[in-house]
């Protein structure tokens, strides 16, 4: 996946080209410029232009250069720090997959192992109460509360939450992440999908990790996963 500082980078590319576009039609279209200030201002433009796209190119070439540098890198930084931990993966308001792939590719390289995969479905806080309880402690699951189960519920060291639009009642997933925190694991709270849910996860006292599809992120949810929230506070701060 594209880094969204690519596309932050090229939307700003784009907008200047285009705010140096509008300039120029109208300075183009004014008949009342002598045709030597308008060559001068035209090509003073393109050069302005120009000079955007060649600094455009030169911070791509530097930003994927980093970015290679970082997954170079990532597997030595996290090497151990969860190590033998068994983590699941709970699904609210519809699974999404590559989150579980984003996942497992994070947590492996430190070690640690996705134990299982489940999606919760539900409208009311006992339900919600009910889901956790099996999630934590393991046991037959209710098909009409938790569905497309991978692996072996219970037991985990470490989970995390990954809430997309919901499609389950906000009392629910609510009652969910609750438990699981009280539960005394750690816990971190992803997004599924295009929706950010990090207001919701602090609202649920979830640390929220976002990015990752990035070094940084996946570095963020291995700490959090492995108890150093405020190590992964301190990361996403720079």
């Amino acid at each position: 996946m594209v880094d969204f500082r690519y596309h932050a980078l090229s939307l700003v590319a784009v907008f200047m080209a285009l705010g140096v576009g509008l300039l120029l039609g109208v300075a183009i279209g004014d008949s009342g410029l002598a045709s030597s200030t308008r060559d001068a201002l035209r090509d003073g433009l393109r050069g302005d232009v120009e000079r955007v796209r060649t600094d455009a190119r030169a911070l791509a070439v530097e930003l994927e250069r980093r970015d290679r540098f970082e997954r170079r890198v990532y597997p030595e930084l996290v090497a151990g720090r969860l190590r033998g931990k068994r983590v699941g993966l709970v699904f609210l308001g519809g699974r999404d997959g590559s989150v579980g792939d984003r996942v497992r590719a994070a947590i492996e390289p430190a070690g640690g192992e996705l134990a299982f995969v489940a999606e919760a479905h539900g409208n009311t806080e006992a339900q919600g109460r009910r889901v956790a309880g099996t999630i934590a402690r393991g046991g037959a699951p209710d098909p009409e509360l938790l569905s497309g189960v991978a692996g072996s519920l219970g037991g985990a060291d470490a989970l995390v939450v990954a809430r997309g639009d919901p499609r389950t009642g906000d009392a629910f997933d609510g009652a969910v992440a609750e438990a699981l925190h009280a539960a005394g694991a750690p816990i971190a709270g992803v997004a599924a999908g295009t929706t950010d849910q990090d207001d919701w996860y602090g609202s649920h006292e979830v640390a929220a990790v976002d990015r990752l599809d990035d070094p940084v992120g996946m570095t963020a949810l291995v700490l959090v996963l492995a108890g150093d929230v405020r190590g992964a506070e301190a990361l996403a701060g720079e």
